[in-house]
Formats: structure tokens, sequence, C-alpha cells
């Protein structure tokens, strides 16, 4: 690498590393195409909104004057469909197939949306849809992403899991309606643009229709000899509750009239819904306001085990005044209070004779237990290998009782252990407080042992608060999408994993990171994934086999690591960490790329161990990928992104300027739609006085280059100087 005069060094106020690299190209929500989106809110009697191959991506908004016959979506294009509040349809077909090839269509519904800016607002409106039929097949979808649609159920057609040929054959890839954007089904740059939206959909199902059967329509296809060809459709599963998702609807409509009876014998109402719907998360929410705790036992139940999801039971009937003693909690029953009036400590542990409760699935609202004789005794709750959800609706996790007195906080917060495998999920969209602190597996600091437990904790949804969270070897900690996590301490301890997902809010009083040696001297540090924002946290590391992930393939994360000014030796330690960007390309709905949509690491330099020694260098390993921004100096992210702007560069992925064409989800992206000029090259601009001591350099690193890159920034407004070179992305200090 080369040096930097001292007059050099003292002139540099921050560091900035960029880092690009070829990368995939793909188009958020499947609006592949560059050309300008096309609007029309045409409602001539019959007019029709066709979207294939051939055109732009189409926007049409409905209202109760309008008159579609069909509005259709054929292989890479797409349609959004903007649906106006309290509007009834009279009966256009909302139809998505495949163009014959390897695309399948795809419609967006909702309310006030603009999906090709990715702006999917929460919405309470709904729309009266009863005429309309809703038709999704081979390879393609029809995502219902926010506001409530009102149908019924013979209204709507898929051929998921079909048998009969073409694109949709790879259940991969059906043709399904989505009730809430399909985050787990769409490719890796759509979960990006997914996952940052908080909206949920609804579809409200009336009137008590049978589901269409998997083999009730046909389909005809010709021949070029004009032979036709009726085919008879197998279709299962052709309607998937996602997690942003919610069906609404009474328990006659799945269950018939008996759910009780349901529950141990197959009715054909409960098989032809269940062949209908793919019960992969979300809520499934009865109208009704009469429901049994027997009844909400049987339909959790069986929800939970028709597709092994993790969708949650709600009802309208009044549930508070509902209870399970711990021992008769059943198996995936009802989330109501589960009670222990008589104990201080339970034990939940699978299959076990001897356990308080001994089923493999246990799911509450909330444990209530004894309170204990004097307020520095804890109590306990041992969790094996069982699965135990605590949520669902707002409140308290974990209570205690004096006899008199219910629902009380405890003096002490409780101490819950997972062991053996087993998993505790923090479960709904509802506000929870668990006053409790939360071990994960068996301390085996000792060289001694060399155990992977398997036992998780998992914030699932919602805003969730706990007390300190310790994780040992071969556990894990996850944040799931869209959470929020307030806590004490996170403590993982070697082998162990710690993921925040995508548009989480993440509050706690420390990450401790702590490597170990196990009995064959194989050093195993733990693992952060920052899939999200996570900002001014404390971050410590011990100096050993740590690694920090800065985003993901699906993923734009940002780590913001703050010194503390008031007390320095409380920032940060990241002593010997090794922190890796490298998200795939997120790409606009034109076909370019920003900076604003990279990974980010950013630091305003002095770490603790720094502090502690002197040290002027960084002490961990850095490597930026493609898509990524690294900040020495500063936490203000907008600095690097001012001055890739002044260098008069093009952002983005550097192969799209070859020739090559990238498949999106929806559409193949030419080279023509995409900006001709593009850095090819990785680039390393540095711009500060915390330099790193080290930096690989690439074959690309010619004198020339350099010369060039330097040229260009001297031209600039920019008041920093640097130094720009063709460098390979890994710095070592």
């Amino acid at each position: 690498m080369e040096k930097t005069t001292r007059k050099e060094r003292a002139s540099l106020t921050r560091a900035v590393l960029i880092g690009l690299t070829a990368g995939a190209t793909a188009f958020p929500f499947g609006v592949a195409s560059a050309a300008t989106t096309t609007t029309s809110d045409t409602s001539s009697s019959g007019a029709t909104i066709a979207a294939d191959d051939t055109t732009d991506f189409q926007s049409v908004t409905l209202n109760s004057s309008s008159n579609y016959s069909k509005i259709s979506s054929t292989g890479s294009s797409g349609v959004e469909v903007r649906l106006t509040d309290g509007m009834t349809d009279h009966g256009t077909t909302l139809f998505a197939t495949d163009d014959g090839a390897n695309e399948g269509g795809w419609i967006g519904v909702g309310f006030g949306t603009d999906i090709a800016n990715n702006y999917v607002p929460s919405s309470t409106a709904s729309a009266d849809m009863r005429n309309t039929t809703f038709h999704a097949e081979n390879g393609a979808d029809i995502e219902l992403v926010n506001g409530t649609v009102i149908t019924t159920a013979d209204q709507l057609f898929g051929t998921a899991d079909d048998t009969y040929g073409g694109y949709g054959t790879s259940t991969a890839n059906p043709g399904q309606i989505s009730i809430g954007l399909d985050v787990e089904g769409a490719n890796d740059t759509d979960k990006i643009a997914y996952a940052n939206i908080n909206a949920k959909a609804t579809l409200k199902l009336v009137d008590d229709k049978t589901f269409n059967d998997p083999s009730s329509w046909t389909y005809k296809t010709t021949a070029t000899d004009g032979t036709e060809t009726t085919t008879t459709v197998t279709a299962k599963n052709f309607i998937k509750l996602t997690d942003k998702g919610v069906l609404e609807t009474d328990a006659a409509q799945l269950f018939g009239d008996d759910i009780t009876a349901n529950k141990t014998t197959t009715s054909d109402t409960w098989t032809n819904a269940n062949n209908a719907i793919n019960f992969a998360a979300g809520t499934v929410l009865f109208d009704d306001t009469d429901l049994t705790l027997t009844e909400l036992d049987a339909a959790q139940n069986l929800i939970s085990n028709a597709d092994s999801g993790t969708t949650i039971v709600a009802t309208k009937t009044d549930t508070s005044n509902m209870s399970h003693a711990i021992a008769d909690v059943p198996e995936s029953g009802a989330f109501v209070k589960a009670t222990a009036d008589s104990a201080t400590g339970v034990t939940i542990a699978k299959n076990s004779t001897t356990a308080d409760s001994s089923v493999a699935k246990f799911n509450a609202s909330s444990l209530e237990l004894k309170k204990t004789d004097d307020d520095t005794t804890a109590n306990t709750v041992a969790i094996t290998g069982s699965t135990v959800q605590l949520g669902a609706r707002d409140g308290k996790l974990l209570t205690v009782t004096d006899g008199t007195n219910t629902g009380l906080t405890p003096a002490t917060d409780a101490a819950i252990t997972v062991t053996s495998g087993g998993a505790l999920n923090l479960v709904g969209d509802s506000t929870n407080t668990l006053a409790a602190n939360v071990t994960l597996g068996t301390n085996t600091t000792s060289t001694t042992n060399d155990i992977d437990d398997g036992s998780s904790l998992t914030v699932t949804g919602g805003t969730k608060t706990v007390g300190d969270i310790t994780a040992y070897e071969g556990t894990s900690v996850t944040v799931n999408d869209g959470a929020s996590l307030t806590a004490g301490t996170i403590t993982a301890n070697d082998d162990t994993t710690v993921t925040l997902g995508r548009n989480t809010n993440i509050a706690v009083d420390e990450i401790k990171l702590s490597s170990n040696t196990s009995t064959d001297n194989v050093v195993e540090g733990t693992t952060l994934n920052v899939l999200g924002t996570l900002s001014g946290q404390k971050i410590t590391t011990d100096g050993g086999s740590n690694t920090i992930n800065v985003g993901a393939d699906d993923a734009q994360g940002i780590l913001i690591v703050k010194k503390d000014t008031d007390d320095v030796s409380n920032s940060s330690t990241l002593k010997g960490a090794t922190i890796f960007l490298d998200p795939a390309w997120e790409t606009n709905s034109n076909g370019t790329s920003d900076i604003s949509k990279s990974s980010k690491f950013a630091t305003d330099g002095t770490t603790a161990d720094q502090a502690a020694s002197s040290d002027v260098n960084v002490t961990y390993t850095l490597t930026v990928g493609r898509n990524s921004v690294a900040s020495l100096g500063t936490t203000d992210t907008t600095v690097a992104e001012e001055m890739f702007a002044n260098s008069k560069q093009t952002w983005g992925d550097a192969s799209a300027n070859s020739g090559n064409t990238t498949a999106a989800r929806r559409r193949t992206a030419s080279r023509a739609a995409l900006p001709r000029r593009r850095r090819r090259m990785p680039m390393l601009m540095l711009a500060g006085t915390r330099t790193p001591t080290t930096s690989s350099r690439t074959a690309c690193s010619r004198r020339r280059r350099t010369r060039t890159a330097r040229s260009r920034h001297r031209r600039s407004r920019s008041k920093t100087s640097c130094r720009a070179l063709c460098s390979s992305t890994t710095s070592t200090a």
C-alpha cells in the first residue's frame, strides 16, 4: 500500500472505504421495466388492461364506476391495481399467468400504493371484491399488499403445487394468491424491498362459500395444428397466508359447524380449506364472538399442524378470562394464560413424565406463577426440548400471584433456561414485556466439553422487552424482520449466532461476542448478523474469532459504532473481530442502483481497546464487498455518498456494462435499459487520520489507474483530499 506523507495524514479528516464489485441486478416488486410506468384509469365498458413481455409495468385504479372485464399480467411485466376505499367491483377478472417460457406474471392489489417506487403504506381501507375473479396460474402471483379485500372463497383460483407442466411445476414458483407481501417467496432483491414495508393485508372471506376443489377446474391449450386439449388442474395451497397477512372469516368457513369434532375427525369443510390454503405464517382472525376455549384449542391445533407454519389464531371472542393450568395446556393450543398458582418454578419438557408440562409445542399468551417468599428470589422456568410460544396479544408475558392479586410483576426478574434443542418464541404483532433473564444452552467454557445445544430465542414480531440474554455454545438469538427488541445485555459465547433481521429496532445495553477453543483445538467464535440497522449500541469482542456480517444477499445492513464521548473506555471494543460487508445489488425501478441502498459500516473513531492502548490503528479486519460503504472517522454515512457523487461515477453492477443480461424476478433487463457508464473495478477511497496499516492490492492497481482516480478527485469540489486506488476491498490492521 502506498504510504501517505505526514502532511497528507494531517489534512485528512475522515476515512471512507467504498467497495464495488459485480453483483446481480434485480428489480423490487417485480417492476423490472426501466421504461416509464404506465398509469391507466380507463373505465369504459369491457375495457381490458394487459401487461406482457412487450409492455411496460402497468398501473390501474379501480373504483365503483370502473367496468374492466379483465386485468392480466403475462410473463415478465406486472400490474399494480389500486383500489378505492369503500368501492364495489362489478365483475373484473384479475388474471396472472406465465409466458410459456420461464416468466410468471405478477399483479399487486392495494390501496394508495406506488409499487414502482416501493411505496406501500399501512391502510385501513377496504373494498368489496365479491364479483372479482382472482386467477393465478403457472408461476404467476397475485399479492394483496395492504388494506382489506372482501370476497368469497369460490372466487379464488390458483395452481400452486400443480402437476400439469410448464413453469408452475416447480413448487418454488407456483401460481398463488398471497395474503400480504410474500417475503420468503421473493427473490433476494425483492426481499430487501419487502422487508422494509410494515403494511399488513387482510383477505376477508364472507358468505361461507366453498373453496375451489383441487380438481374442480380446467384449462385449455392449443397445439400448433389447432388441436385443443382440456386439462384438469391439480392444485393445493394456492392461497398463501404470509407473515404480513390476516385471513379474516368465521370459524364455519374453515371448519364447518363443529370445530371440536374436526380436531379428531376429517370433515369435508376442513379438508377443502386445508387443501386451498398454505398456513405459512400471519394470523387467522375469526369474526365469531362466542367461541369456546375448547374450540379455539382445536382451531389452533389444526392450523398449526396443517403446514407446519407459524400462523396464530385470534378471535373477536373475549378471551381475557380464559386460561389453562400449565399441566393442562394442550399440544399447539390456543394463546390464553397458562397458570401455576402454587408453584414458583415450572418445567416444560417434551415427552417428559415428570415435568409440569410435557407437550412439544406449548402456546400461551402469558405465564403466571406463584410469588416467591422473598423479593430477591427469582421464579424459574426450565424449557427442555419443547417449543414455548408466548404472546399474541398485548401485555406482560410473565406475572406472579400472591394468592389474592393476579397479574403482578415479579420483584426480581425470573430465570428462564432453554436447553436440549428447546425454543422460546415471543410471537405476534403485540407489545409485550418478559420480566425474565433468558439463558440458552449450557455453559461449556471448559475445554472438556464441546456441545451443540441447538436451543434458540426468537422474536417473531411486534415489540418485545426482555432482561439479559445469555447464549452458550450451539444456540441462537434471532430478531425477525420488522420486529423490535429491547433488552439488557446480550452475551453470545463460543459458536453462537445472533441475527438481527431486516427493518428491526434494537435497543440493548450491550452485545458481547466471546470465542472459545474446543477440545479439538478449534477456535469457535460467535457470529453477529446485522441485516437491518444497528446504530449506537455498545458491542464488545474478546479478541478471538468473532465475525460481524453486515448485510447479506437478501438484506441491506447498516452498522453504526459510536464512541462514548463521556467515557471512551465504555465505548465498543471490536478488537480481533472480522467485519464483512457484501449485500447483493438492489436496483431502482429504472434498472439503476444508488449508493443509498448499499450496506454500511461507520465508526467515529476511538474504541475502548484503542483508548486503553493509545493505538492509532483500527484493531479489526474490515472487508468491504460489492454495494458496500465503510466510513472510518465519522458516523455520518452521507459523507461517503457526497464524496462518491463528486467522483462522477455511477453506482451499480459493473457487469451490466459488459453486455451481459441478468434475469430479474419478473423481467429480463437489457443492456439498453441500464446506465452505460459503470465503474467496473473495485474502488477504495481513503480520507482520514486513522488509516489501515495494510491493504492487499490486486493486479488491477496500476499507477495509471491511480493517477486517473487522483485527477478525478482533484477536479471535484470536495474540500477533503483523498486517495483513490484500484484495490481489493480487504483492509486489515
